[in-house]
């Protein structure tokens, strides 16, 4: 078992909270734009992108420097994978809003075109690798649930799942209609997802004002480790003690911290032996299974 400090899970869903209310902001921005489309207002509005992508880029990099922190403990490969595709579609993000510049140049129609062309691809690309990192934050939070306390892990992985909704919507914004509904995933899905993940504060930080300094870092949740087998990532259930009365749910499927209760069940009881059992783990098995339920060995079954 890995032990992760609450504080570090409580620390990422403060840095979400930021992206929600960013979020809020250049949907305020936009209609501010819509409503009063002047000279004036154009200008304000660079300012603001301007502004607006300094604050982005801030909490883009607390957000993976604390994601990398979480995985420091546990190693798994959901969050290397998001750090990745995070930094990739942040990079081209930069280069989509170069159209917006294009007033500065001689006025050229193929230079336009072609200022064109490098926006609308770049910020495809973006948004592609955008959905990728959030699909890989739902499989994390998919896997390890049932690790959180109570129903925070089911609203972490529920509020992934709009973040990486609003990203598809996006990328259909070419359909005016889903890129209308986008924002609206963004800002529950950012604030839901924050507001599951601050409420892993440490009680330490609920009692002292000055817990930024010393927080409670004994204050720990427990994650499965992983191994790998065929080249996939999966849950090592004989890390799980059988003193822990908590399941969970990951990359091989729902297990059991008493495996050896789970074995009984699977073998219909302690009077009905199995006709065979898993030769990688000895798990007792009906002779029906493709894979073995605990530890995922291939079988060969019928």
């Amino acid at each position: 078992m890995a032990g992760i400090p609450r504080y570090e899970f409580f620390k990422f869903g403060e840095y979400i909270e930021y992206c929600g209310a960013i979020e809020v902001i250049s949907i305020a921005k936009f209609l501010f734009s819509v409503l009063s489309f002047t000279g004036t207002s154009l200008m304000l509005n660079s300012v603001l992108n301007s502004m607006i992508s300094i604050a982005e880029l801030v909490i883009l990099i607390m957000i993976l420097i604390q994601v990398r922190r979480i995985n420091k403990y546990i190693h798994y490969p959901h969050l290397d994978d998001f750090i990745r595709f995070k930094t990739i579609a942040f990079v081209f993000l930069l280069f989509s809003p170069i159209f917006s510049y294009a007033y500065l140049l001689p006025i050229d129609l193929l230079l336009i075109l072609v200022l064109l062309v490098i926006t609308i691809f770049s910020g495809i690309i973006s948004m592609i690798f955008e959905y990728k990192a959030w699909n890989r934050m739902l499989k994390f939070f998919s896997a390890t649930r049932k690790a959180f306390p109570g129903n925070i892990g089911y609203n972490a992985k529920k509020n992934a799942e709009r973040i990486k909704k609003g990203t598809i919507c996006e990328l259909l914004g070419f359909l005016l209609i889903p890129l209308i509904i986008a924002p609206i995933y963004y800002v529950m899905g950012y604030f839901g997802l924050g507001n599951a993940l601050t409420s892993l504060k440490p009680a330490k930080m609920a009692k002292s004002h000055q817990v930024e300094e010393q927080p409670d870092l004994n204050d720990e949740l427990s994650f499965p480790t992983l191994y790998y087998q065929n080249s996939e990532p999966k849950l090592n259930n004989k890390s799980i003690g059988d003193n822990r009365n908590a399941e969970y749910s990951g990359l091989s499927g729902s297990f059991s911290s008493n495996i050896s209760a789970y074995k009984k069940s699977k073998s219909g009881g302690i009077g009905n032996k199995s006709s065979k059992q898993c030769p990688n783990c000895g798990t007792n098995l009906t002779g029906k299974e493709l894979n073995c339920p605990i530890c995922g060995a291939w079988l060969g079954g019928k």
